[in-house]
Parts: structure tokens; C-alpha cells; sequence
């Protein structure tokens, strides 16, 4: 819980890889997500946002993005990373280059919870 006060910043990790029945967002449906998740962090908690951190976009998401950040505030811009990759089931998380700006230890946990919340047959 962030208390009102705090100059306290938020680094979100979102991975857009499926999962077994949901699967992952096209690049096309990514960006007005992107897009409304960047404005309202700015709107909702200005200044919080230290680092969002999507991955694995594939790279048709990356000329996407540059089309987009134009519309986007810079200083926002610059927070905003995106790594590249297949974003398949069975990948795993691109751990050295989160790891830039989340422990290691969180990544694992985040991946851990995403494997455990598929339904087995």
C-alpha cells in the first residue's frame, strides 16, 4: 500500500505471455491498453510510476510502441521498457534483463503465480 504522502515509486512488471485458455494480447490489442494503463497512472498517481517493464512483446509491438510514444508525455516515455521476445507459453521471463530493475526474487515469485494459476485437465 502506497500512503498518499510517500514519494515512494512503483516499478510494474507486466508479462503478456498466455496462459493455457487465455491467450496472450496481438500487438494491435496492446497498445490501446498501453496507452490508457500509461494515462491513467499519470491522472490517478502522477509521478509514481518509476519503471513499466512489458514483456515479451513480439517485435512487431516494438514499431508500434514508437508510433505511440509520440503521443505520450516524454518523461513517461523514458519510464516505459519493453523487451523483445516470442511471447509463448512455455518461455520463460527475460530474467537478466528485468533483473536491471526488479530483484530476481520477484520475478521468480510473479512467475510462479502465473504457472500456478493455469487450470490443469
Amino acid at each position: 500500500r502506497l500512503e498518499r504522502n510517500s514519494m515512494e515509486k512503483l516499478t510494474i512488471l507486466l508479462d503478456v505471455r498466455g496462459g493455457d485458455g487465455w491467450p496472450n494480447p496481438s500487438a494491435y490489442g496492446l497498445m490501446p491498453f498501453i496507452r490508457s494503463t500509461v494515462t491513467h497512472l499519470n491522472n490517478l498517481f502522477p509521478e509514481r510510476l518509476g519503471r513499466g517493464v512489458l514483456y515479451p512483446v513480439p517485435t512487431l509491438s516494438l514499431y508500434l510502441w514508437e508510433m505511440a510514444k509520440v503521443f505520450i508525455d516524454k518523461d513517461t516515455v523514458k519510464k516505459i521498457v519493453l523487451f523483445n521476445s516470442y511471447p509463448k507459453l512455455e518461455n520463460s521471463p527475460p530474467n537478466k534483463q528485468i533483473a536491471e530493475y526488479v530483484d530476481d526474487s520477484v520475478v521468480r515469485l510473479l512467475e510462479q503465480a502465473r504457472i500456478a494459476s493455469f487450470i490443469v485437465d
